[in-house]
């Protein structure tokens, strides 16, 4: 682990974009910038956790193969070890733009399974939103919105 901070910086990827904020030795704080029409590639970190908070638009995640809707507010927590992606639909309004709380971030801790990309790249993941039901809503408890599972239970 690095012991050294590292402040700001724009990383332009295939999906959008991310702000880095900081990234210290044991905590790191970012803004993604999904756009419209694309998906992340599934990944996960090894020692990395993640929280995410949606700030702006609508999409969809996937953790350990299940399905979360993503709204404004909602929050979707991601232990270290859990495949996981994010998607942006096209029909969406606007980007998809997610809060990054995390553990420190190191790229030697990334493992990818497939590729960033629009997503009629990818039949996969949108047959999984084609395939999604109605009753995957997200949870609000006057407070916080959490991103749900399809049984309709918190993700926590």
């Amino acid at each position: 682990m690095k012991s050294e901070l590292k402040v700001g910086g724009i990383t332009v990827k295939t999906w959008g974009h991310e702000e880095l904020w900081v990234n210290g030795p044991l905590y790191c704080s970012k803004r993604l910038h999904v756009k419209r029409g694309f998906v992340c590639s599934l990944h996960r970190h090894r020692v990395k956790h993640e929280c995410f908070v949606v700030k702006q638009g609508t999409g969809w995640a996937i953790v350990d193969q299940k399905p979360y809707q993503l709204t404004e507010g909602a929050v979707l927590e991601v232990p270290a070890g859990a495949w996981h992606q994010f998607w942006c639909p096209a029909n969406s309004l606007i980007p998809l733009i997610l809060l990054e709380i995390s553990t420190h971030h190191s790229e030697e801790d990334v493992e990818r399974l497939t590729l960033s990309g629009p997503l009629p790249q990818l039949p996969n993941i949108t047959s999984t939103v084609n395939a999604i039901p109605e009753y995957l809503l997200e949870q609000d408890d006057g407070a916080t919105k959490v991103a749900t599972t399809p049984d309709g239970r918190d993700q926590g």
